[in-house]
């Protein structure tokens, strides 16, 4: 998957998540050029919003540096065109 991609589906997340009153405050990319990672800082809820939020974001295959940081990547920044 290419980052762009990966932060569509995120996006899409926040979206429908924000519609059940569970919220991502921020998504930051980072890259380097070639490669790229999406850190996710979320807002700590009630218990099951926080369960659904994990169930979430672990279907991204995001990792979970501290209770409400997340990790995703490393991504692909473009796709590479074959010659």
């Amino acid at each position: 998957m290419i980052l762009s991609e990966a932060m569509k589906r995120l996006l899409e997340l926040k979206l429908k998540l924000g519609n059940n009153g569970i919220k991502i405050e921020d998504i930051q990319t980072i890259d380097d050029g070639n490669y790229g990672y999406l850190v996710v800082l979320t807002k700590i809820g009630e218990e099951l919003h926080n369960e659904l939020l994990k169930l979430k974001m672990k279907e991204l295959n995001a990792k979970q540096v501290m209770p409400d940081l997340w990790v995703l990547g490393p991504f692909l920044k473009e796709e590479k065109k074959e010659d």
